[in-house]
This record gives C-alpha cells, sequence and structure tokens, in this order.
C-alpha cells in the first residue's frame, strides 16, 4: 500500500499457531475511539485477502475456505458460535486462550483506514507456512472477533458475509485484484450505508479531524466527546430502525 497523510493504522492482528494446530490471536488496536464494526471490516477483508491469494490455477485452498464460511453461514454465526467446529476441522485447527507452546509460526494482519467509504489490509505471511494453516487461519480470526462484537454486529457480520457469498456466487471471481477490495467494501457498506455515516464511520472522519485540530483545553475535548457518543447513539438507533424496516419489508415480499 501507498502510504499517504490519510492512511491510518486501525488494528493489528497477531495469529501465532504450531505445528499442533493450537492457534493464538493478539490484538493490537491504535486509535482510542475504535469501534467495534471495524472489527468486522476486519475479518471481511482478510477473507478475501486470502481468497484472493490462492488464484488459479492453485484454487483448491480457497474453494476450501468458501466451503468453511459457507457452512457457517447455514448455521448462522452468534455469540456462542464455534466456528472450526461447523467447518468440521476442530480436530485439526484450535483456539488457544494464550500463546501456544512452540508457536514458532506467525500471520500477522494490519488493518488500515483510507477514509470514510475505504480500508486497507496488509498481510505479513512468511515463507514455509503450509496452505491449511493460512486457510484456518481466516476462521480463527473470525473465531476471536466475536467477542468483541455485540448483537448488532455480530448481525451486521453475517449480513455482509451472506453478500460476500452472493457476489462471488453469482460469479465474481476472488481472484480478480478489483474484487480484492470492492467485494467486502460493497457487502458492508450495502448493509451500513453511507447515510447513517454511524458508529465507525464517525470516528473514521474524525481520526482525519483530530489529526488537524489537536488544540483546545480538556474541557471542551470531553464536552465534544460526550456530544459525539450521544451523536452516535441516535445514529445507531436510526440504523437498527431502518434495518427492522428492511426485514420486515423482506418478509412481508416473501408472503
Amino acid at each position: 500500500m501507498k502510504k499517504n497523510a490519510e492512511a491510518i493504522k486501525l488494528i493489528t492482528a497477531s495469529i501465532s499457531f504450531n505445528q499442533d494446530g493450537a492457534y493464538w490471536v493478539a490484538f493490537t488496536t491504535h486509535h482510542p475511539e475504535l469501534r467495534s464494526l471495524e472489527f468486522v471490516r476486519l475479518i471481511l477483508h482478510f477473507y478475501a485477502k486470502i481468497l484472493y491469494i490462492f488464484s488459479p490455477p492453485n484454487v483448491l485452498p480457497s474453494l476450501m475456505l468458501k466451503t468453511f464460511v459457507d457452512k457457517n453461514l447455514a448455521t448462522g454465526i452468534n455469540k456462542n458460535s464455534d466456528v472450526l467446529r461447523t467447518a468440521n476441522v476442530s480436530d485439526v485447527a484450535k483456539l488457544s486462550p494464550y500463546e501456544p507452546h512452540n508457536a514458532n509460526k506467525r500471520i500477522v494482519v494490519t488493518f488500515y483506514f483510507l477514509d470514510i467509504f475505504r480500508r486497507h489490509i496488509a498481510t505479513e505471511i512468511p515463507p514455509g507456512i503450509y496452505e491449511q494453516d493460512i486457510v484456518y487461519s481466516v476462521l480463527v480470526l473470525l473465531q476471536a472477533i466475536i467477542p468483541r462484537l455485540d448483537d448488532f454486529d455480530i448481525g451486521i457480520l453475517n449480513q455482509s458475509l451472506q453478500n460476500m457469498k452472493s457476489a462471488y456466487d453469482s460469479g465474481k471471481s476472488f481472484s480478480e485484484m478489483t474484487n480484492l477490495t470492492v467485494i467486502p467494501t460493497e457487502a458492508f457498506h450495502s448493509i451500513v450505508g453511507l447515510d447513517g455515516m454511524t458508529g465507525s464511520y464517525l470516528t473514521a472522519k474524525r481520526m482525519i479531524e483530530e489529526r488537524n485540530n489537536s488544540q483546545g483545553s480538556e474541557i471542551q475535548k470531553r464536552e465534544t466527546l460526550e456530544k459525539r457518543r450521544a451523536e452516535e447513539a441516535n445514529e445507531r438507533k436510526d440504523l437498527e430502525e431502518r434495518m427492522r424496516q428492511r426485514r420486515n419489508a423482506r418478509k412481508q415480499r416473501e408472503h
């Protein structure tokens, strides 16, 4: 990625694992007002990135990964989901609550804010890592972000992943470079939309504003922060209501 004045590091995820299939994920967040929906966007982009990496003729790992994610979508992802078990790989891969013994392999994922609409993902995958370990790292990261999401976020996660599935199933190729960013971006925005500018969008927009306007008293900063939180709460309620109306309209059409 070509760094520019507006590229801001949001999240770093370090995925460590050993030869026994024990995985551990360590997150580092880089902005005090980071919203949980950014973790949703992180997994969407990482999923698309790994699908892209295994381009033809070596497309089998991508097809396996898509099958694993589709299985989780079929059952629905929730707070109690066991992503690896649902994918039928829990016998060869497991998420550890602590860094495994002899975890000598590591994939590092860094997630950047570019602008209100766009994000960028960078991955560090050392040579010598097996294809299945790379595939499993997506499932492990998905499992690791679930505790960081509330029910609203998980709803966005399910619908965004379902949008990605629909895009790929309709014939959009995950091996085309444009789809590497377009598909996860559109999958997310088609659910959340830009009109509400809710949660992560308000925060993201202000990251640039704060960088260029860091002056002011502590009292003014606290007052501004309280005002922002109130705005975000109201916009989040508006978004939830729009989503409820969409679901009701969809149910009416189905009947």
